[in-house]
C-alpha cells in the first residue's frame, strides 16, 4: 500500500471501538499509539441520521457490550456527542461479573450526554436501557448523565416494556443478585411508561443506592421510581432531588414515586404538576424525608367504594417520616360520594414498634372545587405529630373544605397530635360567648372583663364538621380571672359533666378523646 496524503483518506463509518491506530512522536521516537490510549476507556459515539432506529441502536449496543464485556475493574465510559439518536430496541447491557465478593470483576459505567443529546424510541412498548446482573452477582456503579429519553408516540400505562432504565437479573427468577449506586443526573424524561423501574420477572432483585438528582419528566404515564422487587427485599437508600415531574400522561397511572422496602428514602426540592387522582409518593420505608416538595394544579376527587386511602396525596406503609415544608398549591378538590382524599395515609404497619411521621410546614392553597381534604386519615398504629398547624391559605372558589381527620375513622383521631391549637396558644374572649371549633380556636380561652349576662363556651361533640379538626389529648383550658366580675355565670357546655360552671378566679380543663367526647380533667384556683 503507497503512501496517502490525509485528503486522499476515507470518512470513517463505523463507531470508534478504541484500537485504531495513529501515528506519534514520543521523546523523539516515531511511535505508534491506538485511540484507547488517547481516550483511555471511553467510547465516543455520534448520531447517525437513521431514523429506523437500526443503526444508532447498533452502535450503542456495540459499545455497551464492549464495555461491560471487560472484567478489569477499570471502568468504562460511553460519549453519545450532541444530536438526536434513534432507536428501535431495548439496548440490553450484560455485566460480565465473576462472583458476589469479587471486587476487582465489577464495571464502573459512565453514559454520558455532551451536549444536547435525545435518545428517541420509535418503537411502541420498548424502552431506552435495561441493565442485567449475572446469577449470583453483584454490579454497581452506574452513571448517566445529560440525555433527554423521549419516546416518539406517547406510551399508555399498558405499554410496561418502555421503560427509560429498567435493571434486572439475567435469571427469569432473581435469587441472590443486585445491582447498586445509581446515579441519574442531568436527565430528561417525556412520554413513556416509567423512568426507572425493577424489570425483574420474578424472584429476590434490589436495586438500591439509587439517586435521581435535577430531572424533568413530562407526560409519562407511570412512576418516575419504581423499586420494587416482585419478592419484597430490602432495597436502601433512594433518592430523588431537584426534578420537575410534569403533566403525567391522563393525570397519571400510577404512584409518582413508588418506593417499596426501602430503610432510607429522601425527597428533596421535586415538584409534581398537573397530577390527577393518584398518590405522589407511596412509600414502604422504614425511614423516610420529604422536604421543601411541591403538588402543583393537582386534582382529587372522593373515591366511592374501597378502602379510606385509595386518593392519598402521601401513601407511608409500615413507615416512619419526616414531611417538611410541603406545599399543595392550585389544589382542585372534586365532590362526591365516599371517602375524602387524604393529604397524608398510613393504611398499614405490618411491622412491630411505633412508627411516627412528623409533619411541618405544610401549607395548602385550593384553587376550586368542594371536595374535602382530609389532612391524616387511616392511620394504623402510626402516631402523626404536626409540629405546628397546617397553614390553610385559600378553600378556592367552591368553596372546598379542608379538615384535619375524618372523625368516621377513630384511628385517625386517636393517632394525631398538634403541639398547639390551630387558632394559637391563648387569647381574651372578652364579655361573649364561644363555640370551640378546632379550626381558628386556641388552646386557653381567657375570660378577664365583667359579664353583663351568662356566658357558655360550648365544647362541639358528635363526629363530622368541627369535630373533624380535633385529636385525642386535645386540651381546652377555659378561664375565669377576679376581673371578669358580674353576677352571672360562665358554663363550659359539651363535655363530661354535660354543664361545668367556671366561677370567678378559677379555670378548667377539658380533654378530648373520640370515644368518650369531652372530660373535663383538671380544674383550680387561680
Amino acid at each position: 500500500m503507497g503512501t496517502k496524503q490525509f485528503s486522499q483518506l476515507s470518512a470513517r463509518t463505523l463507531p470508534l471501538i478504541g484500537t485504531e491506530v495513529f501515528a506519534a512522536q514520543q521523546g523523539g521516537n516515531d511511535v505508534q499509539l491506538n485511540l484507547n490510549d488517547i481516550l483511555g476507556s471511553s467510547q465516543f459515539i455520534r448520531p447517525s441520521g437513521d431514523t429506523t432506529g437500526v443503526t444508532d441502536r447498533t452502535n450503542i449496543q456495540a459499545a455497551l457490550t464492549a464495555a461491560l464485556g471487560v472484567s478489569t475493574g477499570v471502568g468504562r465510559s460511553i460519549i453519545l456527542q450532541s444530536g438526536i439518536y434513534y432507536i428501535d430496541q431495548t439496548i440490553v447491557g450484560v455485566y460480565t461479573l465473576n462472583g458476589t465478593n469479587d471486587f476487582a470483576s465489577r464495571n464502573y459505567l459512565t453514559i454520558t450526554g455532551l451536549g444536547l443529546v435525545q435518545i428517541n424510541q420509535v418503537t411502541t412498548n420498548q424502552g431506552h436501557f435495561e441493565f442485567r446482573c449475572p446469577v449470583n452477582s453483584q454490579a454497581e456503579q452506574l452513571f448517566v448523565t445529560g440525555i433527554w429519553f423521549h419516546w416518539n408516540t406517547q406510551q399508555t400505562i399498558s405499554n410496561t416494556a418502555a421503560v427509560a432504565l429498567g435493571f434486572r437479573s439475567v435469571a427469569t427468577t432473581a435469587t441472590n443478585e443486585t445491582i447498586f449506586q445509581i446515579y441519574v443526573d442531568g436527565c430528561m424524561f417525556s412520554f413513556g411508561y416509567r423512568v426507572i423501574s425493577n424489570t425483574t420477572p420474578a424472584g429476590q432483585f434490589p436495586i438500591w443506592g439509587l439517586e435521581l438528582s435535577r430531572f424533568h419528566t413530562y407526560s409519562m404515564s407511570g412512576s418516575v421510581i419504581s423499586n420494587q422487587s416482585p419478592v419484597s427485599v430490602g432495597c436502601p437508600n433512594i433518592s430523588a432531588r431537584m426534578g420537575l415531574v410534569a403533566a403525567p400522561y391522563l393525570g397519571g397511572g400510577e404512584a409518582i414515586f413508588n418506593i417499596s422496602a426501602c430503610d432510607n428514602a429522601l425527597f428533596d426540592n421535586v415538584e409534581c404538576l398537573q397530577v390527577v387522582n393518584v398518590p405522589l409518593y407511596q412509600i414502604d420505608a422504614s425511614n423516610f424525608t420529604i422536604i421543601a416538595c411541591k403538588g402543583e394544579q393537582c386534582s382529587y376527587a372522593n373515591k366511592n367504594a374501597g378502602a379510606l386511602f385509595v386518593y392519598g396525596v402521601i401513601i407511608a406503609t409500615s413507615s416512619s417520616g419526616n414531611i417538611l415544608g410541603f406545599r399543595l398549591n392550585g389544589l382542585h378538590m372534586t365532590a362526591g360520594v365516599g371517602h375524602p382524599a387524604a393529604f397524608l395515609s398510613a393504611p398499614v404497619n405490618t411491622i412491630s414498634g411505633n412508627r411516627q411521621i412528623a409533619i411541618s410546614g405544610l401549607i395548602l392553597n385550593i384553587q376550586s372545587g368542594t371536595g374535602t381534604l382530609v389532612i391524616s386519615n387511616n392511620l394504623a398504629s402510626v402516631e402523626v405529630n404536626f409540629l405546628a398547624a397546617p397553614d390553610i391559605q385559600s378553600l378556592g372558589t367552591g368553596p372546598a373544605v379542608v379538615s384535619l381527620t375524618d372523625s368516621a375513622n377513630t384511628v385517625a383521631g386517636g393517632s394525631v397530635t398538634l403541639t398547639q391549637a390551630p387558632g394559637g396558644a391563648i387569647t381574651s374572649i372578652g364579655d361573649a360567648d364561644h363555640t370551640w371549633n378546632g379550626r381558628t380556636s386556641p388552646n386557653v380561652l381567657v375570660y378577664n372583663t365583667p359579664l353583663t349576662v351568662n356566658r357558655a363556651v360550648t365544647l362541639t361533640t358528635g363526629t363530622g364538621g368541627l369535630v373533624d379538626n380535633f385529636w385525642d389529648g386535645l386540651v381546652v383550658r377555659v378561664v375565669r380571672t377576679a376581673n371578669a366580675t358580674g353576677a352571672f355565670t360562665l358554663t363550659v357546655n359539651g363535655g363530661i359533666p354535660a354543664s361545668k360552671t367556671i366561677a370567678i378566679g378559677t379555670w378548667g380543663d377539658f380533654t378530648w378523646d373520640y370515644t368518650l367526647g369531652w372530660v373535663q380533667t383538671a380544674s383550680g384556683t387561680l
